[in-house]
């Protein structure tokens, strides 16, 4: 596992690509639909997360007794992982049943926030240059053609970080 260090807090690779995606996806939602990206999408981040964390509590309660402030340290694992799939579905289920548009606009949200992941996780877990991992996203892009803020996005991302 890659740690970053962030001033005196330790860090996993995961967590920092976790939170870039969530920010690249709600910002590239916002140039590809030209809409503003739903609360539902920043709840159902907070809402795994939590469930993740605290699942520690129910997979592990003797040590949890013992030293309570381990669960800020640890977390579920795999089954808080599984726990907290099963109340973001729960939880996505019924926000699509409150808003009609949340079904049209998840899929390809997701799947932004996922390919972004999996597109960065990588490099960061191999400490290549977190400002190279943008232009492999961006690379990742559909054509100009079909997506016209491609262009743009590519000449700013070169004009800032590959200037001399």
């Amino acid at each position: 596992m890659t740690l970053y260090q962030i001033g005196s807090i330790t860090m996993p690779a995961v967590w920092i690509a976790t939170l870039i995606a969530l920010a690249v996806s709600a910002v590239a939602w916002r140039i590809i639909s030209g809409e503003k990206i739903g609360e539902w999408y920043w709840n159902a981040f907070t809402l795994y997360f939590l469930v993740w964390k605290a699942s520690y509590i129910l997979f592990n309660f003797e040590e949890f007794m013992n030293f309570p402030m381990s669960v800020l340290y640890f977390n579920g694992g795999a089954s808080g992982h599984m726990l907290a799939l099963a109340a973001l579905a729960v939880y996505l289920w019924m926000a699509v049943k409150k808003h009609a548009a949340l079904s049209r606009d998840a899929l390809p949200v997701l799947l932004l926030f996922l390919s972004d992941l999996k597109l960065r996780l990588p490099c960061l877990n191999s400490n290549w240059r977190l400002l190279f991992s943008i232009r492999f996203f961006l690379s990742a892009l559909p054509p100009s053609s079909t997506f016209p803020a491609k262009e743009p996005l590519l000449a700013a991302h070169k004009s800032i970080f590959y200037s001399s």
